[in-house]
Protein backbone atom coordinates (compact mmCIF):
# COMPACT_ATOMS: atom_id res chain seq x y z
CA UNK A 1 0.00 0.00 0.00
CA UNK A 2 1.39 3.16 -1.05
CA UNK A 3 0.90 6.33 1.19
CA UNK A 4 0.97 9.91 -0.76
CA UNK A 5 2.35 12.59 1.56
CA UNK A 6 1.62 16.50 0.68
CA UNK A 7 2.73 19.14 2.30
CA UNK A 8 1.08 22.40 0.65
CA UNK A 9 -0.23 20.73 -1.62
CA UNK A 10 2.86 19.27 -3.11
CA UNK A 11 3.86 15.54 -3.03
CA UNK A 12 6.99 15.07 -0.54
CA UNK A 13 9.15 12.28 -2.21
CA UNK A 14 8.87 9.20 -0.22
CA UNK A 15 13.20 8.99 -0.16
CA UNK A 16 12.70 12.21 2.22
CA UNK A 17 10.30 10.40 4.07
CA UNK A 18 11.96 7.80 4.95
CA UNK A 19 15.37 9.73 5.49
CA UNK A 20 13.16 12.09 8.06
CA UNK A 21 11.89 9.08 9.53
CA UNK A 22 15.22 7.25 10.79
CA UNK A 23 16.62 10.70 11.64
CA UNK A 24 13.93 11.07 14.40
CA UNK A 25 13.98 7.16 14.97
CA UNK A 26 18.09 8.25 16.19
CA UNK A 27 17.37 10.95 17.98
CA UNK A 28 14.20 9.06 19.51
CA UNK A 29 17.14 6.69 20.60
CA UNK A 30 19.51 9.14 21.87
CA UNK A 31 16.99 9.80 25.06
CA UNK A 32 17.39 7.58 27.70
CA UNK A 33 14.57 5.20 28.21
CA UNK A 34 13.66 7.23 31.99
CA UNK A 35 13.08 10.47 30.70
CA UNK A 36 10.75 9.02 27.79
CA UNK A 37 8.76 7.24 30.01
CA UNK A 38 8.54 10.28 32.51
CA UNK A 39 7.16 12.20 29.41
CA UNK A 40 4.84 9.70 28.51
CA UNK A 41 2.94 9.66 32.20
CA UNK A 42 0.51 12.35 32.90
CA UNK A 43 1.08 15.46 34.68
CA UNK A 44 -1.02 14.48 37.57
CA UNK A 45 0.81 10.61 37.99
CA UNK A 46 4.37 12.23 37.70
CA UNK A 47 2.94 14.77 40.64
CA UNK A 48 2.77 11.75 43.04
CA UNK A 49 5.10 9.04 41.85
CA UNK A 50 7.44 8.93 44.96
CA UNK A 51 4.46 9.41 47.14
CA UNK A 52 3.06 6.69 49.58
CA UNK A 53 -0.60 7.49 49.43
CA UNK A 54 -0.78 8.70 45.96
CA UNK A 55 -4.37 9.03 45.54
CA UNK A 56 -4.42 11.10 48.36
CA UNK A 57 -2.29 13.28 46.20
CA UNK A 58 -4.38 13.49 43.31
CA UNK A 59 -7.31 14.29 45.36
CA UNK A 60 -5.63 17.02 47.50
CA UNK A 61 -4.27 18.68 43.71
CA UNK A 62 -8.10 18.51 42.57
CA UNK A 63 -9.39 20.23 45.06
CA UNK A 64 -6.59 22.75 45.07
CA UNK A 65 -7.30 23.83 41.71
CA UNK A 66 -10.94 24.11 42.68
CA UNK A 67 -10.62 26.26 45.70
CA UNK A 68 -10.74 24.50 48.45
CA UNK A 69 -7.95 25.01 50.94
CA UNK A 70 -7.27 21.98 53.85
CA UNK A 71 -6.64 25.16 56.54
CA UNK A 72 -9.66 25.61 57.42
CA UNK A 73 -10.37 28.52 55.37
CA UNK A 74 -13.04 27.00 53.11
Amino acid sequence: MKIEVKVNGERVEPALIKRLDSICKSLWGIIPGGAKRYYGVRGWQRSCRNHAVKSRVRHAKRKAARGYLYKGDK
